[in-house]
């Protein structure tokens, strides 16, 4: 069984916890852990945001 662990916070905590600076503001990323750091597997920009209510 895989553990699935959700980050939730703003920019200075992400970078802390990830070391990686959230850019825009409201971008929502899918991080896979790579030893001691994360890979960007993939984001979703703030105006996509609007698009899931459609």
């Amino acid at each position: 069984m895989r553990c699935v662990t959700v980050i939730v916070g703003h920019d200075n905590i992400f970078d802390a916890a990830t070391g990686i600076y959230p850019e825009p503001q409201g971008v929502a990323y899918i991080l896979r852990p790579n030893g001691s750091s994360f890979e960007i597997v993939a984001n979703m920009l703030p105006e996509e945001w609007a698009k899931l209510s459609n």
